[in-house]
């Protein structure tokens, strides 16, 4: 498991051979992790446009973690 882009107690992308896993810092006072693995898509826009292919995401899940939490994966150990 590698780093591939980071903004420090924001977000970080690693790369596990083919898979991708996005961990996103959200929550308020308390804050939480959630990582999810990127589907084909969302690697292709992060291939695309780099860390901003992935902005709307990192964004999406800081404001809703909710509605991502079916697509939640164990956080990585680099």
């Amino acid at each position: 498991m590698t780093i591939l882009a980071q903004e420090p107690w924001t977000w970080t992308l690693y790369a596990d051979g083919d898979r991708r896993i996005l961990s996103v810092m959200t929550g308020g006072h308390g804050m939480w992790e959630l990582a999810l693995e990127l589907t084909t898509d969302e690697i292709a826009a992060y291939d695309a446009s780099g860390i901003a292919g992935l902005d709307a995401l990192v964004k999406g899940i800081q404001r809703t973690p909710d509605v991502y939490m079916p697509r939640r994966v164990a956080t990585p150990s680099p």
